[in-house]
């Protein structure tokens, strides 16, 4: 028997599994690694001067690319001095494609402290099994600062 022949079919599962194995962790890692599924996004905040325990009124026209992707939502109020003071979770079911209007109507922290505020908000979203499992895809938006008056100092 030629010694390459011989070697093919000795070795054939085992490269046959080397390679099975390797399409599963590269297709693993391109679906934890799926692209979030916004295509523009705009918001409008009113208003930007607040005081301790105000409700404010986030408007937000988001277009997807593709729908059935759960998301989580995390804000993150930050003082003056950088330190976090409020953290806000907000999980979000799955929408559908296209176009989104809504509005969000968070308060402002009630031991927010005179000065200016900023609102860092980041959308992790979860499109497929995987990134269920380990973790999807975070959009960071564009942070927020509000000026406090009134409030404790």
């Amino acid at each position: 028997m030629i010694p390459a022949l011989r070697f093919a079919t000795v070795n054939a599962g085992k490269g046959l599994s080397t390679f099975a194995l390797a399409f599963v962790i590269l297709w693993a890692f391109a679906q934890w690694r799926e692209p979030h599924p916004v295509v523009s996004f705009h918001r409008e905040v009113v208003p930007t001067d607040v005081i301790p325990g105000q409700q404010i009124s986030i408007r937000s026209r988001v277009i997807r690319s593709k729908g059935g992707c759960e998301s989580v939502v995390r804000r993150t109020w930050a003082g003056q001095d950088g330190r976090a003071i409020a953290v806000q979770v907000i999980p979000v079911p799955a929408v559908s494609s296209g176009l989104e209007l809504y509005t969000a109507t968070p308060r402002i922290p009630v031991w927010a402290t005179t000065g200016p505020l900023v609102m860092r908000t980041t959308v992790n979203f979860r499109c497929n099994t995987i990134q269920r499992l380990i973790g999807g895809t975070e959009l960071p938006l564009h942070d927020i600062v509000f000026r406090v008056i009134g409030g404790s100092t």
